[in-house]
């Protein structure tokens, strides 16, 4: 069945010509400016603009008078004998914008990665700084400093607690609550048992020589376990304070490798081999 032909009158095709006029999309600067966005989709489907291609997208006055320069000193260079060799010689000079924009973008991608770098080497710092503790008494007292994630406000107060074993006299019956701050109350692994045990002989002395062998061997026991915490809390300030300069250079190297990084290699390889051709 062939399609149906309507004959249009010149009424209707006026008409038609004047309802077009009036649908051809923005046409102030904002206006496109929003519409560019339409395409975009919200939620799981939403496609989010990159950020190098939003830098490189439009061409700005002084890019613009950039451009005639370029295409000036090419041809001025190339003295091209026809239209066709003229055009040439500014399609190069157009590359030879491209890129040197890419050139900017480069080095403005790259001074915000090192302010990001920056940011979190202060972040890194200040938590350095502070070092509080995150968790509240009770999941202290249950399972213990030693249990708690690394941290240097952690092994700081491990630090603390077992140098006032050193400080001040004590007993059995007293230093079991710190114990039981260090390690947990109901602490199984071989960490912290010798302290226990040391604490228990204490307890079973039935003479003075006995204490005092009880009492010493408990303060050997703490100074090795301060040594122990002391190694730890150097070890987590290393790995959680500021960076290094090798860990900088290691950190942006890691960032080279990322979605953008590797936009913006691609497009200058596709313009420095574009420039060749033309070449």
């Amino acid at each position: 069945m062939g399609s149906e032909h309507k004959n249009v009158t010149p009424a209707v095709q006026a008409a038609n010509r004047s309802n077009s006029a009036d649908s051809t999309g923005p046409t102030t600067d904002s206006g496109k400016e929003k519409s560019k966005m339409n395409a975009f989709k919200s939620g799981k489907y939403a496609r989010r603009p990159d950020p190098v291609e939003l830098l490189l997208n439009g061409h700005s006055e002084e890019e613009e008078a950039e451009r005639d320069h370029l295409r000036a000193d090419v041809i001025r260079r190339y003295q091209p004998p026809d239209a066709f060799a003229q055009q040439r010689a500014e399609e190069l000079a157009d590359l030879q914008l491209e890129l040197r924009r890419l050139e900017r973008a480069k080095e403005a991608i790259g001074r915000r990665e090192r302010e990001l770098l920056e940011l979190e080497q202060r972040r890194r710092a200040f938590r350095l700084k502070q070092g509080g503790l995150a968790a509240g008494a009770k999941e202290v007292h249950e399972v213990g400093l030693l249990n708690l994630p690394d941290s240097p406000g952690k092994f700081r107060e491990m630090l603390r607690t077992l140098r006032s074993f050193l400080d001040q006299d004590w007993n059995g019956g007293d230093i079991e609550p710190f114990l039981n701050r260090l390690y947990g109350k109901d602490a199984v692994a071989w960490r912290g048992m010798r302290l226990r045990w040391a604490v228990a002989d204490y307890l079973k002395a039935e003479n003075q020589e006995d204490v005092e062998r009880a009492r010493q061997n408990f303060v050997l026991e703490v100074e090795r376990e301060i040594e122990q915490v002391r190694e730890e809390l150097a070890i987590c300030e290393l790995e959680q304070g500021p960076l290094s300069p090798a860990g900088q250079a290691t950190r942006l190297l890691e960032v080279m490798g990322s979605r953008k990084w590797s936009w913006v290699r691609h497009q200058e390889n596709f313009l420095l081999q574009s420039i060749d051709r033309k070449v």
